[in-house]
């Protein structure tokens, strides 16, 4: 598929321009599902590039069936750890926008280690998007939700644009 993006043909780091037809800003979806979200953002959005991530294959291959279906030539997978991307295949500061759609929660105490959405992503997250970028995250998990605000309210990077919770139960962006 011409959606679908094989790092194994590609060399680090990724530059928009060679995956995509023409300079535009970059976005990223850590964590695709079934695609509905991406395919939906790159209709919405004709003048982004857009990138869907997810670790597991059978996601992607969903995700890039529905960028077919609806002409998106905007929008592109890839199969990868999302810490393995973005350490290895993504430079500094080329990321517009980064999104996060409920990430396993992991509720249990003993769990919270599991937890994808930690420290260390939002360092390296921090050093990918372009200032001012964004980072748009969702949960339905409230005690996940407020762990994942406090991180991201704690870092020197970041500024939360949401009120003074920085939590929203309904934004436009998200179905």
């Amino acid at each position: 598929s011409p959606f679908f993006i094989d790092l194994a043909q590609e060399t680090p780091p990724l530059a928009s321009t060679t995956l995509f037809t023409r300079a535009a800003p970059l976005w990223l979806e850590l964590g695709c599902g079934k695609g509905q979200f991406a395919a939906q953002q790159a209709e919405q959005h004709p003048g982004i590039n857009y990138l869907a991530l997810d670790i597991r294959p059978v996601r992607v291959i969903r995700t890039c069936q529905k960028a077919e279906e609806r002409s998106a030539d905007n929008l592109r997978g890839v199969v990868c750890d999302a810490l393995i991307f973005l350490k290895e295949w993504l430079g500094p500061a080329c990321l517009e926008k980064i999104f996060i759609n409920f990430p396993d929660p992991w509720p249990k105490k003993r769990q919270q280690k599991k937890r994808f959405v930690n420290e260390a992503l939002i360092d390296l997250i921090s050093s990918r998007l372009v200032s001012p970028g964004q980072l748009h995250i969702a949960s339905d998990d409230h005690d996940y939700a407020t762990a994942m605000w406090q991180l991201i309210n704690n870092h020197p990077c970041f500024t939360h644009t949401l009120g003074k919770t920085g939590l929203v139960t309904n934004h436009p962006d998200y179905i």
